[in-house]
């Protein structure tokens, strides 16, 4: 994780106490969240809603939503604010050689994940339990990889594309921007913008 301490989790839903339950006791100042919450399960308050973001400065933040076009939505809506976006990566995630990656701001790496070399994530994405990336793997911003994904080596995925729970992506794959493929889908062949696939082979 970056080196960051009192952070606000934007999100208080599953995905965030998920987020709050990889952070050291103390390290969470709290939860924000645009919808009535009551946070049952972990002690920490409901600070506010995204008005409350706007009305604070440099704070430690992280968007806490599985969907990329929800955290597209959320940054939108507190970027003017001037917060800081940390990455938050799980301890027991494996990086093979991380001097040659480039993780961007806003990340949130889950535990299990393993990653090999010459890999770049850009801005706000997720990558959720026991994924494993490939070398020379591209993740545009806002990405989001569930459980269990394999994206072997050289596979682009676009911008705010969202990859279901065991997918996997053969080697040199260019996968366009706003994508979904489903759960459990092998992805053989270049995928344009703006579709849903899946099945084997994803179609």
């Amino acid at each position: 994780m970056d080196n960051t301490s009192d952070i606000v989790i934007y999100g208080a839903g599953g995905f965030g106490r998920e987020v709050r339950s990889m952070l050291s006791a103390g390290a969470v100042k709290g939860y924000v969240d645009d919808a009535e919450v009551r946070v049952l399960s972990q002690n920490v308050l409901v600070l506010g809603n995204s008005e409350w973001l706007k009305n604070q400065s440099d704070l430690s933040v992280v968007l806490a939503r599985g969907d990329g076009k929800d955290r597209r939505l959320m940054y939108a809506k507190i970027k003017d604010a001037h917060h800081r976006f940390p990455s938050i990566i799980h301890p027991s995630v494996i990086f093979q050689d991380k001097s040659s990656m480039k993780i961007g701001q806003g990340c949130v790496i889950g535990a299990g994940s393993i990653f090999t070399c010459d890999i770049q994530i850009n801005n706000f994405v997720v990558i959720n339990l026991n994924c494993t990336i490939g070398h020379d793997v591209v993740l545009e911003s806002f990405v989001s990889l569930m459980p269990s994904v394999n994206l072997s080596g050289g596979v682009f995925v676009g911008e705010g594309t969202y990859i279901g729970s065991n997918a996997t992506v053969l080697p040199n794959i260019r996968i366009g921007k706003n994508v979904i493929v489903g759960a459990g889908a092998v992805v053989t062949k270049d995928i344009p913008d703006n579709v849903i696939v899946k099945g084997i082979p994803a179609k």
